[in-house]
């Protein structure tokens, strides 16, 4: 099953008075990069990845060539995708594109949750019975 396109979208929100806990850091506006990939089995796998900072950039990255070398891969692989894009921060590629480590990990992030929807998906099983739960 291979990855025939990929649309990334930025969501936005006004800023919150009291932010909200992301990980390990408050936010004080919504900002998320969503990820959605589709497969030439009709599969979607939709992924999040969330930054204090702005994720524009992240999602600019689909149009500056990024796109292109997610497009192709097996969508069944989940390891190797993330692996490719995450390399890609200390490569050449991202000095010369300007892509910020930031974005980069953003992305790797919410492609790596997507291709897991997928995974979850083809197989018919939960996430959680993926990783290896019992309950």
């Amino acid at each position: 099953m291979k990855i025939t396109d990929v649309e990334a979208y930025m969501l936005t929100g006004p800023p919150e008075e009291r932010g909200h806990w992301v990980s390990h850091y408050p936010v004080h506006q919504a900002n998320e990069l969503l990820i959605r990939l589709k497969t030439d089995e009709g599969l979607e796998g939709f992924g999040l990845g969330s930054s204090r900072l702005l994720i524009k950039g992240a999602a600019e990255m689909f149009n500056e060539g990024l796109k292109e070398l997610i497009i192709g891969e097996d969508a069944l692989a989940p390891e190797r995708l993330y692996e490719k894009i995450f390399s890609i921060t200390h490569q050449k590629l991202a000095f010369v594109k300007e892509w910020s480590r930031n974005g980069l990990l953003i992305t790797s992030a919410a492609l790596d949750l997507a291709m897991w929807d997928i995974l979850g998906k083809a197989s018919g099983q939960p996430l959680f019975r993926l990783f290896g739960g019992y309950r």
